[in-house]
């Protein structure tokens, strides 16, 4: 199910806009993006702090939209989230012309590469555990769940890479795999912690610090041991839109060198995933002028 939630950014360009490479930029968007002054952005809008609705509220928030606001304003047009509640089915749909670009906390993978999509590298990752507040099982690593039953959310990565990677460490080690409770949202995840059926959530590290400080102001939750594994979030874009996603790289670079990137990093707590400048594939990708990326190691 789609739905139209949001329209932000900014169309057209001032002076001070102008002299600071906005037309230039957004000159390199495609023809229909153009005319529209509008990029659709597909999301899965319920992964809190990346995006969600707030109590009461139908309009979006969080780090992704703050960030698609901010490429948007570079580019002098606007954005429109659609909230698409099928994750499986975010890059079908995007394939199938349904919005321009998604940005859903998607980690790249070969695998999704493998679909027809580019992904433009805005934010680091790694799978954190989450546990009941006081943490009774003393859970501190990915081995401690041989045997346990835990939560993910069905068709993130921790679904289709952590746990098999971790089960099969398990057999390997004579000990019983994860039994694992795939879910089609977070929220429904962390659920099955709340009433005691699972021993943890294994979810993506910006997801769990989040959630660990907010989850009933902080009292229900803890983020066990350090996050694990990596990879990148990213801006997926059809494999055949090369300027499109030239354009978003040039401007996801600009408000990364500006400090747009860095105060939003700090507004929603997510500064230990930053990356210096865009990646393409998993591959550096910065402007001429710009830094390469650096991997954080909170996340290797």
């Amino acid at each position: 199910m789609a739905c139209a939630v949001a329209l932000v950014g900014a169309c057209g360009g001032s002076g001070n806009a102008k002299a600071t490479g906005v037309a230039a930029i957004g000159e390199t968007l495609p023809a229909q993006i153009r005319k529209a002054h509008v990029i659709t952005v597909g999301s899965d809008i319920e992964y809190p702090p990346l995006e969600f609705f707030g109590d009461g509220s139908s309009a979006p928030q969080g780090f992704d939209v703050d960030l698609a606001l901010a490429i948007a304003t570079r580019l002098g047009v606007s954005a429109r989230f659609v909230n698409f509640t099928d994750l499986d089915g975010l890059l079908p749909a995007l394939l199938a012309g349904r919005f321009d670009v998604v940005m859903s906390g998607l980690t790249d993978t070969p695998e999704r590469r493998a679909m027809g999509v580019a992904f433009v590298g805005y934010l680091m990752n790694g799978t954190s555990m989450l546990v009941p507040k006081g943490n009774p099982k003393a859970v501190q690593s990915l081995d401690d769940l041989c045997g346990q039953a835990v939560a993910v959310q069905r068709d993130t990565e921790q679904d289709t890479h952590a746990v098999p990677v971790q089960s099969a460490a398990c057999r390997a080690a004579g000990r019983a795999e994860l039994n694992v409770i795939a879910l089609p949202s977070e929220a429904g995840a962390l659920d099955q912690l709340r009433r005691g059926r699972v021993v943890a959530v294994l979810t993506d590290a910006t997801v769990a610090g989040y959630s660990a400080k907010t989850a009933g102001g902080g009292s229900e939750f803890d983020e066990a041991g350090a996050p694990a594994g990596g990879g990148a979030y990213g801006i997926a874009v059809g494999g055949k839109s090369i300027g499109l996603r030239e354009a978003i790289v040039k401007a996801l670079a600009a408000v990364m060198l500006e400090g747009t990137y860095r105060s939003l990093l700090e507004k929603w707590g997510l500064t230990r995933a930053a990356l210096d400048a865009p990646t393409v594939n998993g591959r550096p990708a910065a402007p001429s002028g710009a830094r390469a990326p650096v991997r954080p190691r909170c996340c290797a």
